[in-house]
């Protein structure tokens, strides 16, 4: 990403202090390991201070402050001939606010309704709304200030959207679903399907249950590429506020996801199981249905959770134990062999019989 800026006017933007010379011209803004001597660079965490000490960048965005005894022995291990250091408190937000300011615009659909897309009678679209090429809006369907549809897009009857949305190219708003303000639905999200239910009929044939429940989605959420949200049997799949989901991730109908959590790809929920508040799921972790996990447990990747985990908890494995149980656990079965081998030798004989 281009710059152009001297270090010293991006060190004015950041708010951040400058060590080492500040009149030289940053060309861009690039990773550790592709910076190359006229480029900015950041260095995130102190574990990486290492490989920040190798990289050919001209200038570091690095955490901590000047005067600070442990920021600077972090710092001489990076300061290199001509290097300079900026430092932030957060160098996170540092790089983002720098992306922000100096990276590219995103290119929306234009205002208004285009030619192709299809708007059907009764539907309540702000004036500011854009509506791309060959999306649906259904009848009873409302959408609010300053939304985005991109290209085939779909928002079904009696469905509604809130204010400042962005529906990407491919991503569905099923029948009487509810997203919030700010949501984010990235493409080929799916909110309301059908939830997978079926009873076994006196022949052995699946026979569908019908699913007439909805999605309701909070504020401020972002859904992923191809992730799917069920709609409920009869009443309401809950997405709450603030809510960040991956790419490819599964929701089945009747679940409840609290304000704040975050889960990452390939991660799943069960019909009915319920996830609270600022709770951490990591890549394909499951949780079983009608499993309950509490405010501000972590459950680690591909950790099956079968039973309800203590609050705040930090759970790993399958089925989910408490991380230093699982630990412990995997620690013991890597020297089962061993053991194995002991027990058969101290039989009579000293030699394994095969039973």
């Amino acid at each position: 990403m281009h710059l152009h800026q001297t270090i010293a006017e991006i060190a004015a933007l950041l708010r951040g202090q400058v060590i080492g010379p500040e009149g030289a011209e940053l060309e861009s803004l690039r990773s550790l390991a592709s910076a190359g001597p006229q480029d900015l660079a950041a260095v995130f965490r102190p574990q990486y201070f290492k490989e920040a000490g190798a990289s050919r960048a001209r200038c570091l965005i690095v955490p901590g402050t000047e005067s600070s005894a442990e920021s600077a022995a972090l710092q001489e291990q990076v300061r290199g001939e001509g290097r300079s250091l900026i430092c932030v408190e957060d160098p996170e937000l540092a790089v983002d606010t720098i992306v922000a300011t100096f990276g590219p615009r995103e290119v929306g659909p234009a205002e208004g309704v285009h030619p192709s897309a299809v708007v059907e009678d009764g539907a309540d679209l702000d004036p500011s709304v854009a509506v791309g090429p060959w999306s649906f809006v259904g009848r009873g369907a409302r959408v609010g200030p300053g939304t985005k549809l991109w290209a085939r897009s779909y928002v079904g009857a009696n469905a509604s959207v809130g204010a400042g949305c962005k529906l990407y190219p491919g991503s569905y708003l099923g029948e009487r679903c509810v997203m919030g303000d700010r949501g984010i639905l990235h493409p080929g999200a799916v909110l309301g399907a059908d939830g997978f239910g079926f009873r076994v009929g006196k022949d052995g044939a699946h026979i569908k249950s019908p699913q007439v429940g909805v999605v309701l989605v909070g504020n401020d959420v972002e859904i992923g590429a191809n992730t799917t949200i069920d709609r409920a049997r009869l009443e309401s799949t809950v997405i709450g506020d603030g809510v960040k989901i991956d790419d490819q991730v599964h929701i089945a109908h009747n679940c409840s996801v609290g304000d704040h959590t975050a889960i990452a790809g390939h991660a799943s929920l069960a019909g009915g199981a319920h996830v609270g508040k600022h709770v951490l799921m990591a890549g394909r972790a499951a949780i079983s249905s009608q499993v309950h996990v509490s405010d501000k447990t972590i459950v680690g990747g591909c950790a099956i959770v079968m039973q309800d985990p203590l609050p705040g908890e930090y759970v790993l494995g399958y089925p989910a134990a408490p991380h230093h149980q699982w630990k412990r656990q995997i620690s013991s079965l890597k020297r089962l062999p061993a053991l194995l081998a002991d027990l058969r030798a101290a039989r009579p004989g000293g030699s394994d019989s095969g039973s």
